[in-house]
């Protein structure tokens, strides 16, 4: 009799621990696809920038463990074709399942460039779009504008953080300056 009590006791044991497993292994693998791919896929990361005109293409990086894609450097319109122009690049870093870092780098060589700057700052906050999902970040505008280099923390409504942005403004003791736009 005590068998058959025992065996009524642990009845339930079973089923529980498929659904304990179930749930651990469905948790685990969501978490995991989540911190692995923060701003998506890698092959619509490298054309968050298409639209503006900034193909990338895959690194010749001999490191396989760091690939990355890349952009050419893109001429900006100069007002002098005799002197070196203004460009921008566009850089995506990190593994084939991680992305860890977006990056722009635009070079002034030539200023004031009015259209070279609006340009520019329509790719970044381009990028702060499609990588984060904010549609509006003035902060951006008001530091680019400013030439300062800031840091912002990216937010959701609810609080959440979405990303570290950094804005770099470098000021060149040979004349021209450079912005970079970090997104990590």
């Amino acid at each position: 009799m005590s068998n058959n009590t025992n065996d009524y006791k642990l009845w339930w044991k079973a089923p529980l621990a498929f659904i304990v497993f179930i749930t651990v292994l469905i948790v685990s693998k969501n978490s995991g696809s989540n911190e692995n791919q923060k701003f998506g896929k890698k092959s619509d990361v490298c054309g968050f920038l298409n639209d503006e005109g900034i193909q990338t293409h895959k690194s010749k990086n001999p490191d396989v463990s760091q690939t990355h894609c890349l952009s050419d450097y893109i001429d900006l319109y100069s007002p002098d074709n005799d002197k070196m122009q203004n460009n921008i690049a566009y850089y995506v870093e990190g593994t084939e399942s991680k992305i860890q870092r977006l990056k722009v780098v635009a070079n002034f060589y030539q200023y004031p460039a009015p259209y070279s700057e609006s340009k520019t700052l329509k790719i970044f906050e381009t990028l702060v779009y499609k990588s984060t999902g904010l549609k509006s970040f003035p902060q951006l505008k008001t530091a680019f504008e400013q030439r300062q280099s800031m840091n912002w923390t990216a937010k959701t409504a609810e609080g959440d953080k979405v990303a570290d942005i950094k804005l770099v403004y470098d000021k060149w003791p040979s004349d021209g300056y450079e912005f970079k736009l970090v997104i990590e």
